[in-house]
């Protein structure tokens, strides 16, 4: 059997159309759900930050989880004090209604990692007035680069009471915070 050929070619601007018309008969993907809790725990002298979230999103989903603190620079400016990062997917859970995921960042081992990276910058650094913040911010982000297609360009797609649009993507945040100060090792000077 030949490959139908059309009698003359269509214009670029007929494909164009068909692929946008495609796109937009794609489902809308709908967050108007997504809650994240925080457990300090303390073992061994390990200071551990559990986290688990759920939501209404589909499994699959990707998100970033980013752990860190503040402080001020020399100028006075907000600093961002990186503990850790990560790309964790929203997985299938047992009770069938939400998706979701846990994890685990260690505290110590986050706050050498921030240290390291403060001491790196070395002479870019503006250096450091006061303390670093006593509080652990963990916050996720459902970015603009999802493996569904259904997301759409952008998540264009996505809409629901937990989206935000920062033009032209539509995203999800959620953060909440502990306190954990930050050890005398791990103090910048």
């Amino acid at each position: 059997m030949e490959a139908w050929e059309p009698e003359y070619p269509l214009p670029d601007a007929t494909l164009r159309n068909a692929s946008i018309d495609a796109a937009r008969s794609l489902p809308m993907i709908r967050c108007d759900y997504f809650e994240l809790v925080l457990h300090l725990g303390e073992r061994n002298e390990r200071r551990t930050l559990r986290y688990s979230y759920r939501t209404d999103l589909p499994a699959g989903t990707l998100a970033i989880v980013t752990c860190s603190r503040r402080y001020q620079d020399r100028e006075g400016n907000d600093q961002l004090w990186l503990m850790a990062s990560e790309r964790v997917s929203v997985e299938p859970t047992a009770d069938g209604d939400l998706n979701g995921g846990d994890g685990t960042i260690d505290i110590d081992v986050g706050d050498a990692a921030g240290r390291v990276r403060f001491d790196q910058l070395g002479g870019f650094s503006k250096g450091i007035r006061g303390e670093v913040s006593d509080q652990v911010c963990l916050e996720l982000i459902v970015g603009g680069r999802q493996r569904l297609e259904a997301f759409g360009a952008g998540n264009r797609n996505l809409r629901g009471a937990m989206v935000t649009e920062e033009s032209p993507v539509h995203v999800v945040e959620v953060s909440d915070a502990v306190i954990a100060p930050i050890r005398g090792e791990h103090k910048p000077t």
